[in-house]
């Protein structure tokens, strides 16, 4: 598996990471702890280079990732980083208009097929979102599918 699919664990990882005041995390220390977690669910290959650490800081403290309020402080000639506040997480924050748009836009498509059992969960989740996230939604179905019941025939017998 690419290693850009593994953002979201590497994301969770630094998280803890910049979080954990108890420890000064330095930029190996930040490449080892992603290492060890993505070598925890499947063999990574070489493993993560310096440079991706970089592009997942950059992307986390960008308006497309978090906002992640990260602070590199000195230690000697060596910098460590950590959140410049003590209770961010990115776990505690608000998902951003474009991902409500994203959501919207992928449980419209599936909430189109409607009548068919594997998707009856979407009509349930889908009120939900919609109540949440204030989402209005004026689709209408596309695919329409319809349920037919099977009877068992019924066989009379007589015997004389």
């Amino acid at each position: 598996m690419a290693t850009n699919k593994h953002a979201i664990i590497r994301y969770n990882t630094l998280d803890k990471c910049f979080s954990n005041r108890g420890r000064k995390y330095f930029m190996e220390d930040l490449i080892n702890e992603c290492n060890k977690v993505l070598n925890e669910i499947s063999s990574i290959g070489n493993g993560i280079k310096r440079r991706r650490i970089y592009d997942d800081i950059k992307f986390m403290e960008s308006e497309q990732g978090w906002n992640a309020p990260l602070e590199r402080c000195k230690d000697g000639k060596r910098i460590y980083y950590r959140y410049s506040e003590k209770n961010y997480s990115i776990k505690t924050q608000p998902v951003n208009p474009k991902e409500i748009e994203q959501l919207h836009q992928a449980l419209t498509i599936l909430s189109r097929f409607e009548g068919m059992p594997q998707f009856v969960w979407i009509d349930e989740i889908l009120v939900r979102l919609k109540d949440t996230f204030k989402i209005d939604s004026d689709s209408q179905p596309f695919v329409s599918f319809e349920q037919k019941s099977y009877f068992l025939p019924v066989f009379n017998v007589f015997t004389h």
